[in-house]
């Protein structure tokens, strides 16, 4: 319900920045104007950060799970990918051209706002026993059958937050008249968290089989916490990587209206109050709408 209604926001504030974007084009021409509004929907996937067992209690101090002596459970290694819904709203400024008295090009500069969310730290720990609880006789052969039972233990853990960002990005394109075109150039979003927690979940698993494994049986539980934090600060520098295509040729409204690609490499920085800053390689991708009349 959080995210419908931030969604709903943003949407009312990309209406109003397209009204004042129109009202502006009407507008003398001065040093600059505004000639598009940028709809962008993707997703946003950021290389984790691995945590401690000992981050993760300064995280949430008063967590139950975490209170236990857990010295005996393994932390689990390796490359670790999030990924959440990334939802852009700007708007396309173009800059005059005092040689010709008209608008460049290039650069563009698009300023707008950006929300998406991640983790962007983890860690795991496990554990497992085996040990033997039966055996079994076969009464034609003899032959004894040992029944094992292995007991898992796993705790699994991520500080996640919502952001919520200004987003400025320069832009060079390379013919923007012509029906597809291709542009690059270099970006910075920074803002605030809107939803900064720490979630833990455990779990425990239990099996019994053969060691043969002609049979067995499962059991298991979960349950899980989540800890509210401090408001944390994150910057993200990208350089975006897109093509446009415009939808008609004729009509004026088909004209001005365009479906973009983007792609945008990036390193995303997250200021952790209770702890520290983590950097992380990310990526943004998405497809989106442009209108233009300038």
């Amino acid at each position: 319900m959080k995210n419908l209604r931030l969604l709903s926001t943003i949407g009312m504030i990309s209406f109003c920045l397209s009204a004042y974007a129109q009202q502006n084009a009407k507008e003398e021409q001065k040093n600059s104007a505004i000639t598009d509004v940028f709809i962008q929907l993707g997703s946003f996937t950021e290389r984790t950060t691995d945590g401690s067992l000992a981050d993760f209690r300064n995280l949430a101090p008063q967590s139950d799970f975490l209170k236990d002596d857990l010295s005996d459970f393994s932390q689990s290694g390796g490359t670790t990918y999030t990924g959440s819904t990334a939802l852009s709203i700007s708007l396309g400024i173009q800059f005059k051209d005092k040689q010709e008295s008209g608008l460049k090009a290039n650069p563009l500069l698009r300023l707008g706002l950006t929300y998406f969310s991640g983790s962007s730290l983890t860690t795991d720990l496990y554990k497992s026993e085996s040990f033997p609880i039966d055996t079994l006789v076969s009464t034609s052969t003899g032959e004894v059958f040992i029944v094992d039972s292995v007991s898992s233990e796993s705790y699994n853990m991520e500080y996640v937050s919502e952001q919520i960002r200004l987003d400025a990005a320069l832009i060079w394109r390379t013919n923007p008249t012509a029906r597809w075109s291709l542009y690059g150039g270099v970006g910075l979003a920074a803002g605030i968290s809107l939803n900064a927690r720490t979630e833990i979940y455990y779990n425990t698993f239990f099996e019994d089989h053969e060691n043969r494994g002609f049979g067995y049986s499962r059991d298991g539980s979960y349950s899980s916490e989540r800890v509210n934090n401090d408001m944390n600060f994150g910057l993200l520098a990208y350089i975006p990587l897109g093509v446009d295509f415009r939808l008609g040729n004729n009509k004026e409204f088909w004209k001005r209206t365009h479906l973009f690609y983007e792609v945008s490499p990036g390193i995303n920085i997250t200021s952790i109050p209770e702890l520290k800053t983590v950097t992380n390689a990310a990526l943004r991708n998405g497809l989106g709408l442009r209108v233009n009349w300038g």
